[in-house]
């Protein structure tokens, strides 16, 4: 089957799933039950996989898998909009619970030998829930604390659930920048390469719209009876529980493993890389001023309303500074 083939039935066999990806996952789900025999079998569906929580090492991740492009992509200051509902579960996982499930359910499916297959679902959004939203708010904070390596734009990150005014924002903040940046780069005889990366980074982010805007609720009564089957010692051993996991300091660790395990940062060099961030900040802060000095200075000239509020403000600090000396005496 050549590629226009696959491209014309892809829609028809898709039918309500939203990509190849999750058809994928169901077929072969479906291939296992169909094939396994007399073979004792159990499936397990984790959620999106993020960053090791305790092993093997806290932080540790060795792909831009999930979510993990996702902050590299806001910790350079690229990715700053994307589309999704701020208020819908952002069901990460860090990797080490699935694998210590994984172990338990073949443990307990050899015992058991269950006649028909088990379906395990391995999701943080019924015990530890976590807003895109707040998973804005907080990797933001991360990679602000610990910065990647020369980053090219503050960090920042947003959410919307609106088409156009994403659309809006991608132009304007996204290629625009690049556009510009990329033309500097050629003049002065480089290689202009962002445009490029912002086209491969949206091309990406397309096929993560449909689970950051929708909200699910994962039944976990089959890792319930897993657990109750288990002995106090089993569950030390294997522990696959999000109880006790803080989801800043989770990512301040995820932001840190992916440093040095993905884009193979030396740590040692964070300091320098805070001071390439607070100057970025610092250059953002004064361009905000002189933009809005400049606009408001075009309001000043042009309307007569803008001009009587500037003569307020003006008057207004005037008598509050003519007062500040008496009030200090007095106090």
């Amino acid at each position: 089957m050549d590629d226009d083939m696959c491209d014309a039935v892809t829609s028809h066999l898709l039918g309500s799933r939203p990509n190849t990806y999750t058809y994928t996952k169901a077929l072969a789900e479906h291939l296992v039950a169909e094939g396994r025999g007399d073979i004792p079998t159990a499936i397990i569906r984790p959620s999106i996989i993020g960053a090791a929580w305790r092993e093997p090492m806290p932080g540790w991740i060795d792909n831009y898998n999930g979510p993990t492009g996702i902050f590299v992509g806001i910790g350079k200051g690229l990715l700053r909009y994307m589309m999704g509902s701020m208020a819908a579960t952002a069901d990460i996982i860090p990797v080490d619970i699935p694998v210590n499930m994984m172990i338990a359910i073949a443990w307990q499916t050899a015992v058991t030998r269950p006649e028909r297959v088990h379906v395990f679902n391995c999701t943080s959004g019924r015990t530890n829930p976590v807003s895109w939203g707040e998973i804005e708010t907080m990797i933001v904070k991360s990679v602000t604390k610990n910065p990647i390596d020369k980053v090219f734009r503050v960090p920042s990150a947003r959410f919307t659930a609106s088409p156009l005014w994403y659309r809006l924002v991608v132009i304007f903040d996204h290629y625009l920048p690049a556009y510009i940046f990329d033309l500097v780069t050629k003049f002065i005889g480089g290689k202009p390469i962002l445009m490029r990366i912002y086209d491969k980074i949206h091309r990406s982010l397309a096929t993560l719209d449909y689970f950051t805007s929708n909200n699910w609720d994962f039944a976990s009564e089959n890792s319930l009876m897993l657990t109750s089957a288990m002995t106090e010692e089993d569950l030390k051993e294997f522990n696959f529980s999000m109880n006790g996991l803080r989801w800043q300091s989770y990512l301040d660790t995820y932001v840190l493993g992916t440093k040095q395990f993905v884009l193979k940062e030396d740590l040692a060099g964070l300091p320098l890389a805070r001071r390439h961030l607070l100057k970025l900040q610092i250059f953002q802060y004064l361009m905000q001023v002189v933009l809005f000095c400049v606009v408001w200075r075009l309001l000043v000239a042009r309307t007569n309303i803008a001009r009587k509020l500037w003569r307020f403000v003006i008057s207004l600090s005037q008598k509050f500074v003519v007062r500040l000396p008496r009030v200090t005496r007095s106090s």
